[in-house]
């Protein structure tokens, strides 16, 4: 189902402690970094992903997360909401709501934890002007910036989020049939 609606109230979007806020801003920066490399990416959605790309990038440049931070967070997650919603599901999210499903990792951590391993991968495929374009908006390069929001969210190790060898295979499985985004 999706909403026909969206009530985005940004303070409080973006009012969580920095740990989940790196979470939350792994899963906008997925959906952002994702949704222009699907079968339905469209130049609107692309335009929306690296302005969601730039707004996350200096939300999270280095310095102290003020309100104004904050506020830009809010927005680049409201956009890469969209991309999302526009373009549909890609890697990175097949493999979080995949962890997130089966092996019980919540929502944020999985995709910290995934980030940077999912946009080495989408890197591999993505045509090169996109990738370029997405480390200007970016401000960083995407893998760097992807470890740091995971270090930020505190759980750095699918291990560490307690994901056994077992859940891990299942876990496997199912991403391969993609049943977990259905």
């Amino acid at each position: 189902m999706r909403p026909a609606v969206v009530i985005n109230d940004p303070a409080l979007s973006a009012s969580q402690p920095i740990a989940e806020l790196a979470q939350s801003a792994s899963n906008a920066l997925g959906h952002a970094i994702e949704g222009p490399m699907t079968s339905l990416a469209n130049p609107v959605a692309t335009l929306a992903a690296l302005h969601a790309a730039r707004l996350i990038g200096w939300g999270f440049d280095g310095r102290a997360v003020d309100d104004a931070a904050r506020d830009a967070l809010a927005l680049g997650a409201l956009l890469g909401g969209y991309v999302i919603g526009s373009t549909g599901y890609g890697l990175h999210h097949v493999l979080s709501q995949t962890l997130a499903r089966f092996a019980g990792v919540g929502h944020g951590p999985a995709n910290a934890i995934m980030l940077p391993e999912s946009v080495r991968a989408l890197h591999d495929r993505a045509p090169g002007w996109y990738f370029a374009a997405f480390t200007d908006a970016l401000g960083a390069e995407p893998e760097e910036f992807a470890a740091r929001l995971r270090d930020l969210g505190g759980i750095p190790t699918l291990r560490e989020a307690g994901v056994s060898e077992a859940q891990l295979e299942q876990c496997v499985s199912e991403a391969r049939s993609a049943r977990s985004c259905r």
